[in-house]
């Protein structure tokens, strides 16, 4: 079923990785010709993507690359403590040095990834410094396969009616799901890009939006047929903006997109409509 101008989206992350691998000298961000490669795929097809950046001083090749584009936005990555006793501003003082730093790049940064859920004083100390949106993510499932990978289909459910879209809240915070990823360690490139797909096309079906996520250290070792597969989808995804009408967006303008939409509607309908 083809969605509408305003109902089907997809959001590409390119989440970059710092550490500092196979002895390379610190100092300088790993993955910056893949950076370079990826910005280029995406400019090509004239496709926007959210960056997420945890140290925006090895980034900052990369962010030189990115000022002045209206295409791309840059989302931080804080680190969350485990301890629940921690005062608040232990909390949320590296995001705010994240925030300030971001600023001094020049970006004003939009949208938060937190690992695992995101707490109520993250996503208030967020607010404060004028972020929209958060980016929740969660450890992998480990994989089981053989025959007891048969076991969860027979104790899984058919719902009775399809779920209905609902708007993403969190602690005031636009919520962005975990994603597919469109690149795992454990699978062939052919498998994910797959999945994504289908992804994109139940977030078409449905009418919702579906987050790809792409790991830059997991493209510094790509053959030539796995980057040929990436390509072949950021086509795809450039088709179907045209012959779908899916919105292709970054983070920032798809949390305009849900402000604009329930704009003058009541915190409290926006909770009955997502529970409902």
């Amino acid at each position: 079923m083809p969605a509408r101008q305003s109902d089907a989206a997809v959001v590409m992350w390119i989440d970059v990785s710092h550490s500092v691998p196979d002895g390379r000298a610190p100092g300088k961000a790993s993955g910056s010709t893949t950076a370079e490669r990826v910005l280029g795929l995406l400019g090509a097809r004239e496709l926007p993507a959210t960056w997420t950046v945890a140290d925006f001083e090895l980034a900052r090749p990369l962010l030189e690359r990115l000022a002045g584009s209206t295409d791309h936005d840059v989302a931080v990555r804080v680190p969350t403590t485990t301890s629940a006793s921690a005062p608040r501003d232990v909390q949320a003082k590296p995001l705010s040095k994240l925030v300030a730093a971001a600023a001094r790049e020049g970006f004003q940064v939009a949208t938060l990834v937190v690992a695992g859920a995101l707490s109520t004083d993250i996503a208030s100390a967020a607010k404060r410094l004028g972020i929209q949106a958060a980016r929740t993510e969660r450890p992998a499932s480990p994989t089981v396969r053989g025959w007891k990978s048969w076991l969860a289909q027979f104790s899984r459910r058919t719902p009775a009616r399809a779920p209905r879209p609902s708007t993403p809240l969190c602690h005031g915070l636009w919520e962005m799901p975990a994603g597919v990823r469109v690149l795992a360690g454990h699978e062939s490139s052919r498998r994910t890009i797959d999945a994504v797909r289908r992804e994109i096309d139940r977030a078409i079906s449905q009418r919702e939006a579906c987050h790809a996520v792409l790991e830059l250290d997991r493209c510094d070792q790509l053959a030539k047929r796995d980057w040929r597969r990436l390509e072949s989808l950021l086509d795809e995804i450039a088709a179907w903006r045209s012959s779908a009408g899916l919105r292709v967006q970054n983070s920032t303008q798809l949390a305009a997109s849900y402000a604009a939409a329930t704009r003058g509607m009541p915190a409290r309908s926006i909770l009955r409509q997502r529970a409902a």
